[in-house]
């Protein structure tokens, strides 16, 4: 490994693990990166790419998103702009017009510049809407990225500053001693690290249970759809009852799904044609649409939807960094993930996200199985 600080080993090489990894790297830390198939081939491939803090924000994590848009900009130009977010914004709405208001309001009180558009201002920003709603809110700041390409560029940037990757590489365990870890196993070979930060996505659960930690961890599934044939000028993402969807380079639109379940009536090519057909519905030139393209992505989800991200009381030298909106937040918690770990700070905006949180307390995966935190 190329820097001269602490020996890391990042497992998992998603958008959050190759964040990690950067930083790391950048700062002088000797980071070992673990993929156990390619780069950005786990959930980030099958990720929407939404930069966004309208959607999925939690109270006790509102200033964590929030500092993330300032963070994705920052990012983006220290790679010369090689990450390529694209910055149109994003209309949402609900069938609901009182949930819609609340929703603006609700980012108002915690900062956030959400406006509330009527259906007037609605058609000027999304002239391609068949039926515009009544009233929708705007993010003009939020935007979306590539996320595998995203990953490629942080990969590479990681091994600029000297970090070394391990491609098609499965950890086999984490080991550890006298209660701090002490290495990694990849098959007959052992790598030793000072530190190991488990960014596997919903692999993470597996690989710290051996430990004793009990993660509180399941997965949500989500569909992916990609199409081409659109014949309509860039627009911002568009996210309301019907569809969501967001252009994708030339003729190329991606929507994402909720996903149900994997019988012939609601598996993820009965979803994806009752998508199609909405889209075609509600969007101006996509009479020509056509499917190209249906992945399901394992997205890792915590317990109660807020990121796990940090040291584990009584695993000294185990980080953890696992989250659902991986993509809008991988900086951030990248850049606060290596203060933690090089500096030896507590970082302030990642107190929601302790896995202490979890203590004592019972919750339930995606089964609704009991399961209890350990540490």
């Amino acid at each position: 490994m190329g820097g001269t600080g602490p020996t890391i080993a990042v497992i998992g090489a998603g958008i959050v693990g190759a964040a990690i990894a950067l930083d790391l790297a950048r700062r002088g830390a000797a980071v070992t990166l673990l993929e156990a198939g390619i780069p950005g081939g786990g959930a980030t491939a099958a990720s929407f790419g939404w930069i966004t803090v309208t959607h999925g924000m939690a109270a006790p994590c509102a200033r964590l998103r929030q500092a993330a848009m300032e963070d994705w900009h920052r990012l983006d130009a220290r790679l010369d702009g090689r990450l390529a977010p694209e910055w149109r914004g994003a209309l949402s709405w609900t069938a609901d017009t009182g949930a819609t208001e609340r929703l603006v309001s609700d980012h108002a009180e915690r900062g956030y510049d959400v406006l509330l558009l009527e259906r007037a201002e609605i058609m000027a920003r999304a002239p391609m809407l068949v039926d515009p709603p009544a009233v929708a809110a705007w993010a003009g700041g939020e935007g979306a990225v590539d996320p595998p390409a995203a990953v490629r560029v942080l990969v590479a940037a990681a091994c600029e500053a000297g970090a070394v990757l391990r491609d098609r590489t499965p950890v086999d365990a984490i080991t550890a001693s006298d209660g701090r870890v002490d290495g990694v196993n990849v098959g007959t070979e052992r790598i030793p690290a000072d530190h190991v930060v488990l960014a596997a996505g919903a692999g993470a659960a597996a690989l710290a249970a051996p430990l004793g930690v009990a993660l509180p961890l399941h997965v949500s599934p989500a569909i992916l759809l990609h199409c081409r044939g659109i014949a309509m000028s860039p627009g911002p993402i568009l996210s309301g009852p019907g569809f969501e969807v967001r252009r994708r380079g030339a003729g190329s639109l991606l929507a994402a799904e909720d996903y149900l379940d994997d019988t012939a009536t609601n598996g993820p090519d009965a979803v994806a044609a009752r998508a199609l057909a909405a889209i075609r519905a509600g969007l101006r030139g996509t009479e020509a649409l056509r499917l190209e393209q249906v992945s399901v992505g394992w997205r890792p989800m915590p317990d109660d939807g807020l990121p796990i991200v940090g040291a584990v009381a009584g695993i000294d030298g185990l980080y953890l960094a696992a989250m659902h909106a991986g993509v809008t937040l991988a900086p951030t918690v990248a850049r606060l993930a290596a203060a933690e770990l090089l500096d030896g700070s507590d970082e302030v905006l990642l107190a929601p996200c302790r896995a202490d949180r979890f203590a004592q307390a019972s919750s339930h995966d995606s089964r609704g199985k009991a399961a209890t935190w350990q540490a």
